[in-house]
């Protein structure tokens, strides 16, 4: 067991669920004069593995194991090398194959579905499989890893660890027969900025999370780039039959919710004067996937970043005549830092449970 959660605590592997991200698409006056006002795509990348080859973010970092993409067609199979295999080489075990998915961002959430066939070769066999998300310099950030081994009452021998930073649990099951029943679980890994939580469900779906671990790290320590790292290893008996890890599929997506804005509602190009001591009107657009009295406006910032100035009043009306209330809100100009030559002004905030928001409009700047 103690080798079972050194591997553990440095590879980590943690999957965190969170609430979809929605796609706006309202309508409004810039909208169909202004493309930038459009929201921002919410799918960071999305493998289902229906192609016979890794699509082209994928790295291979050599090392014993395999994988395949057609031995169960539109999966992602990881075959463990159970013989003498660890995550890096030394101390009499080889590396074992790593596929390694890098992509950026600090809001986000990982989706994926899991079949285990886990199955020690002998009782003196361990198998392990490694799911994590790392910084570019190999430090964990969360994971999870199965454990199969010794046939006996050591409890270690048939566990689940998972975990954000420090913050691990481990699942113990009953020893079963050799091999193993398999296992289908749905696991996502949530970041937001600095915070990482990990959900995980062993029936496969996401209705029910019977695992949540959460870990805040070290205010800006994480940056914005991380990876997804699979990687299998194992120790102390043959290769026969061989275990192994099957993906449904990997999903990233942003975890803020794009909205259509309009600045200054009925009006193209959207001039402001940064020195007018005046208000900007911005509406923040209902449609048919994203519901503005949503919005907690107490929340909302708007400015030359998104994060400059604070509404001094809000209302709800329908603003581009569509059927749908809108929440109009006003801002203090001179708060908004816009400046002169700026071509796009940015609103932030959350809806009342918290999940973030963002949109875009372009502005043309005026002397006064």
């Amino acid at each position: 067991m103690e080798k079972i959660l050194a591997i553990i605590i440095c590879a980590a592997v943690i999957v965190v669920a969170i609430v979809t991200p929605q796609q706006a698409s309202a309508n409004s006056n810039d909208q169909f004069n202004n493309p930038t006002a459009t929201p921002d795509s919410t799918i960071i990348f999305d493998d289902q593995f229906n192609d016979l080859t890794l699509s082209p973010g994928w790295v291979i970092s050599p090392g014993r194991g395999s994988y395949s993409l057609t031995d169960n067609p539109g999966y992602l199979r990881y075959i463990i090398d159970a013989q003498h295999t660890s995550r890096t080489e030394g101390g009499g075990y080889a590396k074992a194959l790593w596929l390694v998915r890098p992509f950026s961002g600090d809001q986000w959430i990982l989706k994926t579905v899991i079949i285990f066939n886990m199955r020690p070769a002998a009782p003196t066999n361990n198998r392990n499989m490694n799911f994590a998300i790392r910084k570019p310099d190999d430090t964990g950030i969360a994971g999870m890893q199965r454990s199969v081994g010794v046939y006996d009452n050591n409890p270690g021998s048939n566990a689940m660890q998972m975990g954000a930073g420090p913050n691990t649990q481990t699942v113990y099951f009953p020893n079963s027969p050799n091999p193993l029943p398999l296992e289908r679980w749905y696991l996502e890994v949530e970041r937001n900025k600095d915070q990482v939580t990990i959900r995980a469900s062993n029936d496969g779906v996401d209705s029910t999370f019977e695992y949540v671990s959460s870990y805040t790290f070290p205010a800006g320590s994480l940056g914005n780039d991380q990876k997804i790292e699979i990687e299998g290893d194992g120790w102390y008996g043959s290769n026969n039959p061989p275990g192994y890890a099957d993906f449904d599929y990997i999903k990233v997506v942003s975890n803020i919710i794009p909205v259509t804005i309009d600045i200054k509602p009925g009006s193209f190009p959207n001039a402001i004067n940064p020195t007018s001591k005046g208000v900007i009107p911005v509406a923040i657009l209902t449609n048919e996937t994203f519901d503005a009295s949503s919005v907690n406006a107490t929340t909302v910032k708007f400015g030359r970043n998104g994060t400059e100035a604070s509404p001094v009043h809000w209302a709800m009306e329908d603003v581009n005549h569509d059927g749908y209330i809108d929440m109009i809100l006003q801002f203090k100009t001179l708060e908004t830092s816009i400046q002169l030559g700026d071509t796009v002004a940015k609103l932030t905030g959350k809806t009342v449970n918290g999940i973030p928001i963002k949109g875009t409009d372009s502005i043309m700047t005026v002397p006064k």
